[in-house]
């Protein structure tokens, strides 16, 4: 399956910034509502998926 590039770019960005956060660096990520279809809710909802996945990533190294 082919992904498009706006969206592996996207992809690298969330990637890098959960890096930077579990360096214990500013994760620096963006998110701009430029989809329509997308509302506050929506990415209140990513936000907070990204932020479960940053926990979860440090609990497994802490447990490690």
């Amino acid at each position: 399956m082919l992904v498009s590039k706006e969206v592996y770019n996207t992809y690298n960005e969330i990637q890098e910034a959960i890096q930077k956060a579990l360096n214990g660096e500013e994760p620096d990520l963006k998110v701009t509502m430029e989809d329509e279809k997308l509302n506050l809710d929506s990415y209140k909802q990513i936000v907070t998926k990204i932020y479960a996945m940053i926990r979860f990533k440090l609990y497994q190294k802490i447990k490690d």
